[in-house]
């Protein structure tokens, strides 16, 4: 089994065990988390074919553009709608690159990292929340939240992304970081295009989280960093 199977699978057990844990089946943490079961389940099916992810996102890059053109209405300005727009075409465009050049390992940790920034932001608030980040735009955001989440992403990228990627520990870290803070602002941005657009949810496709794009929000600015950091 490759590395990147390999943590998509762990990643995928601690999901599970997790729904064994909340007792409540009806909160918003359940269905969080077993929406990140079946979703983790599909990544896991798609790291284990060949071209799997390349598929997956195109299908993803389908369903995103149609939630942008849905939600979008012009009368309420179209600065937004069109920025929002492009960032999402150019993760979408440099994941998708990254898929057919075999880079599977790494978007798996750029996933890891970014999502599980969200995760420990939503965990953080919910337990230590008392600061808002940026309540015009994201009511329920916390500043102990986003730094908690960022620890974390610095953390299991000082401690993961050497051993995988042969690079310095403080590098991976302060990759870790990087792509952790503009998870939070790709959050933010979308956050920002919601409230103009008048709308809480891009969709409803998925149970606790809303739809595609309400997802994938923290990519839209990491994606292209990471692009950056490693071929720029």
């Amino acid at each position: 089994m490759t590395p990147a199977f390999i943590i998509v699978f762990i990643t995928l057990s601690f999901s599970l065990i997790g729904q064994l844990i909340v007792k409540d089946k009806r909160s918003s943490l359940f269905l969080r988390i077993r929406s990140w079961s079946w979703m983790l389940s599909i990544l896991l099916c798609a790291v284990g074919i060949p071209n799997g992810l390349t598929l997956l996102w195109s299908v993803i890059a389908l369903l995103a553009s149609a939630e942008i053109y849905r939600n979008t209405q012009l009368a309420r300005g179209w600065t937004m709608p069109l920025c929002v727009s492009l960032l999402t075409a150019l993760h979408l465009g440099l994941f998708i690159t990254l898929a057919l050049r075999g880079e599977t390992l790494l978007l798996v940790l750029l996933l890891l990292l970014t999502q599980g920034n969200d995760v420990l932001q939503y965990l953080c608030g919910k337990r230590w929340g008392k600061h808002k980040l940026y309540e015009a735009v994201s009511p329920n955001k916390t500043q102990e939240g986003a730094i908690g989440g960022v620890l974390f992403s610095t953390l299991l990228a000082g401690f993961i992304a050497p051993w995988l990627l042969e690079i310095s520990p403080l590098r991976a870290a302060s990759y870790g970081a990087l792509l952790s803070s503009l998870g939070i602002a790709g959050d933010l941005l979308v956050s920002a295009y919601k409230r103009q657009q008048g709308i809480k949810d891009m969709g409803t496709l998925i149970p606790g989280h809303g739809g595609i794009l309400d997802r994938i929000d923290s990519l839209l600015l990491s994606t292209p960093a990471l692009w950056l950091i490693l071929w720029a």
